[in-house]
């Protein structure tokens, strides 16, 4: 008696052979694929080897014609890194897009305007090219100051991982940019160093966001030389007082007690040392912050004194001609079969309907 196969048996094996066909499938696609280009590139092979004299023609003609040709000028670019302050991004980036209009233009009067230089010097530009930077060591520093207005329980939602994730995502929120600069002179980017920062100071709304934040900043400097200089005098007034003391015949004893860890004395209970040091700290802290939004747009590395040379293989004007020269016989060729295919095609059209 023959015993009836197992259910499970029988779904491996289909399963198997399934996963059998699959790879056999793709096996003779990627086949049929690969043997596609190669008979396509033998084939590209024998038309430049059957018209080689028309096409190798075209060649020597355009290299030739590059000795003759006028000499095209060479271009140089300089870059920055940028921060905006202010939530100047979406501003900067209009402007920058004013700029290259302009010089698609050819409109180095207004461009001149623009970034208070003169037309000529104007006129060396060719564009400007303003990208978002995602720098670890620039965002980190963001990163804080962004928690320092966020209350503590933010912190476990937002990890440094996620704030730079949004960045990325939204690269209007970024405030670090890559301004890179095109021009056909070398000595072109320098003037633009003060100039790039001025670039925002007409937009009122951020003028306005600025003078609000810096005028905040130089109170806390006024108060913070101020307390500074009230400590000052306290710790003046004790000197005087101590010496004073130590002066007087009938006073066997001052009110000052030295150990070898500190020293009491009468300004012990106000703490006058370490209020000193941290006034100094908040005032350090505060002339950094004033430094770091003293504009709308800083430079945090300054435009170079002579541009980089801008250089490609098409920067090559022999091997530019003799490229277009190779690429015109080629066309030259294209149009001949197309014109036999069409002529063919009339012919057998009028045959057919004779």
């Amino acid at each position: 008696m023959n015993q009836s196969s197992n259910p499970d048996e029988i779904d491996i094996i289909q399963f198997f052979a399934a996963i059998g066909h699959l790879f056999k499938g793709l096996y003779k696609s990627t086949l049929s694929f690969l043997k596609g280009i190669f008979y396509f590139l033998i084939e590209v092979i024998i038309y430049f080897k059957k018209h080689y004299i028309i096409l190798g023609l075209g060649l020597l003609i355009g290299f030739g014609l590059s000795f003759l040709g006028k000499k095209s000028g060479q271009t140089y670019y300089g870059q920055a890194t940028l921060r905006t302050n202010y939530n100047a991004q979406l501003a900067l980036q209009e402007k920058v897009a004013a700029l290259n209009s302009l010089i698609q233009k050819n409109d180095s009067v207004k461009l001149a305007e623009m970034l208070g230089i003169t037309p000529e010097q104007a006129s060396h530009f060719r564009a400007f090219d303003l990208k978002p930077v995602f720098n670890d060591v620039l965002l980190i520093d963001d990163y804080n100051e962004f928690l320092k207005f966020k209350d503590t329980v933010v912190y476990k939602f937002i990890e440094y991982k996620d704030y730079k994730k949004n960045i990325k995502e939204n690269p209007a929120l970024d405030r670090y940019w890559r301004l890179k600069i095109f021009a056909d002179s070398p000595m072109a980017f320098y003037k633009l160093n003060q100039k790039i920062k001025n670039l925002l100071n007409q937009d009122t709304t951020i003028e306005k966001r600025k003078q609000n934040y810096m005028a905040v900043l130089d109170l806390r400097k006024r108060q913070s030389l101020k307390d500074l200089k009230n400590i000052d005098s306290m710790r003046s007034v004790f000197n005087k007082v101590w010496l004073e003391t130590a002066k007087m015949p009938d006073v066997t004893s001052t009110n000052i007690m030295v150990t070898n860890q500190k020293m009491n004395g009468p300004e012990t209970s106000y703490n006058l040392f370490t209020e000193r040091q941290r006034t100094i700290n908040v005032l350090e802290n505060n002339s950094i912050t004033i430094n770091k939004y003293d504009d709308a747009v800083i430079l945090l590395n300054s435009f170079p004194q002579n541009g980089i040379k801008e250089y490609t293989i098409l920067d090559n004007r022999h091997f530019k001609y003799a490229l277009l020269g190779l690429l015109l016989a080629f066309l030259f060729l294209l149009g001949r079969d197309f014109n036999k295919y069409l002529n063919k095609y009339q012919k057998l059209k009028i045959e057919r309907n004779n």
